[in-house]
This record gives C-alpha cells, sequence and structure tokens, in this order.
C-alpha cells in the first residue's frame, strides 16, 4: 500500500520537483472562496432563505481574507523560486500569472454577485 506522501506528491511544472506548499495553498486559496460564495449565491437565488444573506456576506468577508491569503502565498512561492534553475520561465510566469487571476477572479465575481443582488432587490 502506498504511503499518503508518496499518493499526495505533485510534480511542480516549473521546476520538476516537488509542488511548494505556497504554490498550492495561493490556487487553493483561489478556488475555495470563489466557489463558496458562487454556491451560497446560487442557492440564495434558488431558496431565498434569510439566512443565506448572512451566509453570502459572510462568505464575501471571509474570501476577501482568503484571497489576500493566496496572494501572500503565491508572492512566497515566487520569492522561494527564485533561487531554483528554472528551465522554461515563459511557462512558470504563465502559470503564476493564472494563480493570481484567478485569485484577483474573485473579486470580479463577488462585484458582479453584488451589484446583481443590488439590482434584483431594487
Amino acid at each position: 500500500m502506498p504511503r499518503l506522501t508518496e499518493v499526495c506528491t505533485r510534480t511542480c511544472p516549473h521546476c520538476g520537483g516537488q509542488i511548494s506548499f505556497a504554490y498550492w495553498l495561493a490556487w487553493v486559496c483561489g478556488i475555495f472562496p470563489l466557489s463558496f460564495g458562487l454556491v451560497v449565491f446560487l442557492l440564495w437565488q434558488v431558496a431565498r432563505w434569510q439566512w443565506l444573506q448572512w451566509a453570502g456576506i459572510m462568505a464575501l468577508c471571509g474570501g476577501v481574507l482568503i484571497s489576500l491569503l493566496g496572494g501572500l502565498a503565491l508572492l512566497v512561492h515566487i520569492w522561494q523560486a527564485r533561487r531554483l534553475p528554472i528551465e522554461n520561465r515563459r511557462r512558470f510566469w504563465r502559470n503564476n500569472a493564472a494563480c493570481a487571476g484567478l485569485i484577483m477572479l474573485n473579486y470580479a465575481a463577488a462585484a458582479g454577485v453584488l451589484w446583481y443582488v443590488a439590482y434584483i432587490i431594487d
């Protein structure tokens, strides 16, 4: 039976080594608040339960904090990778830009949801 560390090890697309925790955390901090916030919004859109409005406000506040943590983790990953011999710097920056774009997408989605909710309520 394989060990947990062998199953969870992924190969870094930049250097061929193991993916750093900071890079993994940056992706998780981009995906989680976006998906959680959209699920809360869609549930509210269908059910219109009062408690989902408060859950949405908490998801927005938590999403801002988590996405800031993700941005910090991405900066730590870039700082750590500066010492590594990177063969393909274009791919390195493209992957980091995709992660940063995902983190920034949280703010665009939150603004869109806020605009749509304000439009519906008025």
